[in-house]
């Protein structure tokens, strides 16, 4: 068993009813279900789970909630750790693109940073033209995916969870390549959120570094200037 710390932001309605055993099980495809069909977790970050949450909230006129979950990942596609994951998607697109179909008609934009931001439509305004309408609609990924998953299901491999690394945000100072959002981001298939999600609760925030770390800094600043 590999168990791992995951947030999931929400509203405090749907914290409600997740809490208890309503998981819920959307019958469409969302754009930002970059990772297939599942519930999204930010793994070990239950901060940026907060910034989502209030994103939510807001746009919906309720209050935001974060969940804490111990996330089992056994069965899990992990794309963030794992190379030999790359080569097998690289390969699903190459039989999806071939085949036509579904692909033929997908144009997604890919990863851009301009002006040290990730561009993500509705989140970046564009710059300089760029046009960021289509910026982060991830359906050719959610295609993909879905399509390397139902394959291996026919070969007998059950995929339960996908974990991967997703680049968001701004850099944290000109021209870095630290992002102030970039997250490990876990999606539970929905067929096994009740086996691989091994407890869930509401989040209590717990003491960080951080803010101390920070209050050193601009202490320093304040002795040097004297």
């Amino acid at each position: 068993m590999n168990l791992v710390n995951a947030y999931h932001g929400t509203t405090k309605s749907r914290a409600e009813k997740i809490l208890s055993g309503q998981f819920r099980r959307p019958n469409r495809t969302k754009p930002f279900y970059w990772l297939g069909r599942g519930i999204y977790f930010f793994q070990d970050n239950p901060h940026l789970a907060l910034k989502w949450a209030k994103r939510t909230a807001e746009s919906r006129g309720e209050e935001p909630a974060v969940l804490h979950a111990q996330i089992d990942l056994t069965g899990c596609m992990d794309i963030a750790f794992d190379p030999r994951w790359h080569e097998l998607l690289g390969e699903a697109h190459n039989r999806l693109r071939k085949s036509g179909g579904a692909l033929a008609c997908l144009d997604q934009t890919p990863l851009r940073i301009l002006d040290d931001q990730v561009l993500v439509r509705g989140r970046s305004g564009p710059s300089d033209g760029e046009d960021t309408t289509t910026a982060g609609l991830n359906y050719l990924d959610y295609v993909v995916l879905e399509f390397a998953i139902e394959a291996l299901k026919a070969q007998g491999v059950v995929i339960e969870s996908v974990r991967a690394l997703f680049l968001e945000g701004q850099a944290v100072y000109p021209n870095s390549w630290v992002y102030d959002q970039a997250h490990l981001a876990i999606a539970v298939r929905h067929e096994f959120q009740k086996q691989r999600i091994r407890s869930i609760a509401p989040y209590e925030e717990s003491l960080s570094t951080a803010p101390a770390a920070l209050e050193a800094f601009k202490a320093l600043d304040r002795r040097e200037s004297d």
